[in-house]
């Protein structure tokens, strides 16, 4: 894989990364750990940049420029890691949001209304932001709280 992608284009090495992250998804399970090595994949290779911005008050997934599948696997990698950082009770922002895109682009209703579909079936507590078309925002008390219900023996403190 990292040939091929070394001798792509520049501009075509994200949409094949993100085409092969799809068809990885949309396979079969068994593949579904491929897709997140992919993703890891691009980001080493910098074909993500500004995907996670962090500031004291929020941390931000940005998933506008990834396609569907490439967007899920970037969340559940992302819930992941807050999981474990949660888990380790490390000093968290107030505010967690992810860009799914709005506007004009062609494809940013499709992946805003599937990313909404994979939240709701994660049972992630992100709902859609009332103030920002194409956010989906959750407080540190909801994610800690969503923590705390995966594991009911975890004792974490928000």
């Amino acid at each position: 894989f990292r040939d091929i992608l070394g001798d792509t284009a520049v501009e075509s090495r994200r949409p094949f990364c993100n085409c092969l992250i799809d068809i990885c998804r949309n396979t079969n399970l068994s593949l579904h750990e491929r897709a997140h090595e992919l993703l890891y994949t691009g980001t080493i290779y910098g074909l993500y940049p500004g995907l996670h911005t962090k500031t004291a008050d929020e941390w931000r997934l940005n998933v506008r420029s990834l396609s569907v599948g490439a967007a899920h696997t970037a969340l559940e990698e992302w819930m992941g890691t807050l999981t474990k950082i949660i888990r380790r009770q490390e000093a968290l922002p107030e505010l967690f949001s992810v860009n799914t895109g709005a506007g004009t682009h062609k494809f940013s209703q499709g992946l805003a209304t599937a990313f909404a579909s994979h939240v709701k079936k994660l049972a992630a507590p992100f709902r859609e932001s009332e103030e920002k078309a194409g956010f989906f925002t959750a407080t540190r008390e909801e994610l800690v709280s969503w923590v705390q219900s995966r594991v009911p023996s975890l004792a974490v403190t928000a």
